[in-house]
């Protein structure tokens, strides 16, 4: 492992990690708010208001991300919402997944962009495996702080960013989520594929 990436897994704690998620939560709002057109006016912007503590900030943005796809799903319907906003989470995921590769100088390695990928999962709250076979695997996420208070739409929107930060880390790595917070599921699974590797 490079030795940003090592730096970056001891000091991205307490307060270091409530900047980053603050980070995550203001691209989200960001992304969809110009959505609402006027509609989101009165829709809190997360600017004041907020703890300090990384899983009471999660929670809180949780509910906050629900609030603004519903208001998504009010404004456009639900294929509007879905359709736009993925568009728009898709492209804000990029963007921080570019930013990513660059601080920590990402080389390209597979093991390197998984440390990276549960790097940032870790601050949101979010445990993941994968499983690879050949250039191809599964993820599977067994632990998210977030899928409470996200349900299963906002989660359909949402995760959409997931697959741009990844596409942002490794341009060579595409992810495709086949599974998001569905009754009955034990956990989120996407599939993960690495078009340059052997």
């Amino acid at each position: 492992m490079n030795a940003r990436l090592a730096l970056a897994g001891v000091f991205l704690r307490g307060r270091w990690q409530t900047k980053w998620l603050r980070r995550i939560d203001g691209m989200v709002v960001q992304a969809l708010l110009p959505l609402l057109g006027g509609e989101g006016a009165d829709m809190p912007s997360g600017k004041g208001g907020r703890s300090s503590r990384p899983a009471e900030y999660r929670r809180q943005m949780a509910v906050r991300h629900a609030q603004l796809v519903d208001a998504l799903v009010s404004h456009k319907g639900r294929e509007g919402a879905l359709e736009e906003g993925r568009k728009a989470l898709f492209e804000a995921g990029s963007m921080m997944g570019r930013d990513l590769r660059s601080r920590l100088r990402l080389s390209g390695d597979p093991e390197e962009f998984l440390a990276a990928a549960r790097l940032l999962y870790r601050m949101l709250g979010i445990e993941f495996q994968v499983e690879m076979q050949g250039r191809e695997g599964t993820m599977n996420v067994v632990r998210c702080s977030l899928s409470q208070g996200y349900g299963q739409l906002t989660c359909d929107v949402i995760s959409a960013m997931d697959e741009g930060v990844v596409s942002g880390l490794d341009p060579q790595v595409s992810m495709r989520f086949e599974t998001r917070n569905r009754p009955g599921t034990p956990c989120c699974t996407a599939r993960i594929a690495w078009e340059g590797r052997s």
